[in-house]
């Protein structure tokens, strides 16, 4: 045949079978579509223009089922390329079977003697080439390049499909955000005459540990009322978008992850009588309803505890699908053992952010204070030198919420060296910072001294400079009295 170069059989192995296949898919079903585009329209247009120049497949285009074989209208062999496309880009398995192999191009050839008889084109010409790429030695490089286009064409299908389902979401939101805007707006103008009552309490808790309400009474008492109040009040305080739907089927379509939302239903089931019809779509849905509400439970948690959870979740490397319950479980089961540090830069950091007070106080210790010959206590996390200013931020943190005696009796203290880490640490902050610190009390506890031990008696409020007194720790009593103006008080008289 004129223009064509016959090449000798060559068994190739299982991925050059899968580069011939992809050849047929992404070079020689793509020129034939092009002619068949170009029936009406000049050869530029766009490969969706094919289904407008020729009939629609037997069942129409992207039926739940392939064509049938007895299917065979010009129509279906294009609604068969589209699908064999996407079946070769999208295959799990990149090695295709000599058996295979020839199932595909039969199917391939099959199609190719109809559309030449379709388009009137000379008899064996769209054939040819299929039996041509069939039977041909393929060349490494050649091979190669075809399984390069096909991973690119398959990212790219795959980005592609993405974008779409994100667009259609988007478009979704905007197409129904205005109907939804209306209703909301008419429940803003009833709630500027709402009394609240008790029942808003109850919505609103129930909300928090069920995730669900569903309010019940007789006509006229104000159900709607309420359940309207609640979902502007989540959105006004929290930040929730309000959801107004009217079936299950809604919950799926709107529902977006990552988003504070709440969807608010009137008369679920019917308003003055029970609509079989709607309860039948409840029931339906109740799968995929309790998927979404038992995902939507992490919502019920605060903001700073939703961040620390995930802070915790990326830095582990779990899974952000897993369930928190599941987490929990795993996490339960390792109390009351402690898990010996490997010396890793991301865990030891995610320790020191996550980890205990007390935990921190008694189990840990600076390396760079340990010497070589040194036995250190077994299960003792030794907090690497480049780490030492987020272990001190986490030391900060903890002495200005007030925990100073398990921060003041930690061992660590004991050592003046780490002391003098700590104070030239608390050196490099604000002195604002600094003073707060070093003049907080905490008035409901107390620090007793006695002559025998501490050469003195009496009580005082707990504090930076009580506790450090009491521990003898001389550095940092002179640290903090220089943060006290008014030494003639009657804490420092005390000490004089």
């Amino acid at each position: 045949m004129s223009g064509s170069t016959v090449m000798t059989s060559c068994n190739g192995p299982l991925m050059t079978n899968y580069a011939r296949i992809g050849h047929a898919a992404q070079q020689v079903f793509p020129d034939i579509l092009q002619d068949i585009i170009a029936i009406k329209e000049p050869q530029h247009r766009l490969y969706s223009d094919v289904t407008s120049n020729c009939s629609s497949p037997s069942k129409g285009w992207n039926f739940h089922t392939p064509p049938a074989a007895n299917e065979i209208l010009p129509g279906d062999d294009i609604e068969r390329i589209r699908r064999t496309r996407n079946e070769i880009l999208h295959r799990g398995n990149a090695k295709v079977s000599d058996t295979n192999l020839t199932d595909y191009f039969t199917t391939f050839k099959d199609i190719a003697i109809r559309l030449e008889a379709y388009l009137g084109k000379p008899k064996g010409e769209f054939q040819q080439k299929f039996q041509n790429l069939e039977k041909c030695c393929m060349d490494e490089i050649t091979e190669k390049t075809y399984l390069e286009s096909l991973t690119i064409l398959r990212e790219r299908d795959i980005n592609l499909s993405k974008a779409v389902e994100n667009i259609q979401k988007d478009l979704d939101s905007l197409l129904y955000k205005e109907s939804h805007q209306i209703v909301i707006e008419e429940w803003e103008e009833q709630n500027k005459l709402f009394i609240k009552t008790d029942a808003v309490d109850f919505v609103l808790e129930s909300l928090k540990e069920m995730n669900c309400c569903t309010v019940i009474g007789t006509s006229g008492i104000g159900k709607s009322a309420t359940i309207h109040h609640v979902a502007l009040f989540l959105r006004d305080t929290e930040g929730y978008r309000i959801i107004p739907i009217h079936s299950p089927s809604e919950i799926d379509k709107y529902f977006q992850r990552n988003r504070k939302q709440i969807f608010v239903i009137d008369d679920i089931c019917g308003k003055y009588t029970v609509i079989q019809t709607e309860v039948e779509k409840w029931i339906k849905r109740n799968d995929s309803t309790n998927r979404v509400l038992k995902h939507n439970s992490n919502e019920n948690e605060s903001e700073q505890e939703r961040q620390t959870r995930e802070d915790f979740i990326e830095d582990c490397g779990i899974p952000r699908n897993t369930l928190r319950q599941r987490i929990l479980e795993q996490l339960k089961s390792l109390v009351p053992l402690f898990v010996r540090s490997n010396n890793d830069l991301s865990g030891q950091q995610s320790f020191l952010r996550f980890a205990d007070n007390e935990m921190l106080n008694e189990r840990t210790m600076l390396k760079s204070l340990v010497s070589t010959d040194e036995d250190v206590e077994e299960f003792t996390i030794l907090i690497d030198e480049f780490n030492e200013d987020r272990y001190f931020k986490r030391i900060v943190d903890q002495w200005s919420s007030g925990k100073l005696a398990s921060l003041l009796y930690s061992r660590q203290m004991n050592y003046e060296t780490y002391r003098n880490k700590l104070i030239n640490f608390l050196n490099r902050l604000p002195k604002e910072k600094c003073k707060e610190m070093m003049t907080i009390e905490i008035d409901k506890e107390v620090v007793q001294f006695n002559f025998i031990d501490d050469s003195c008696s009496g009580s005082l409020p707990v504090s930076p400079l009580s506790l450090s007194f009491k521990r003898n720790f001389s550095d940092l009593v002179k640290y903090i009295l220089d943060f006290i103006k008014n030494t003639k008080g009657e804490s420092f008289s005390f000490y004089l």
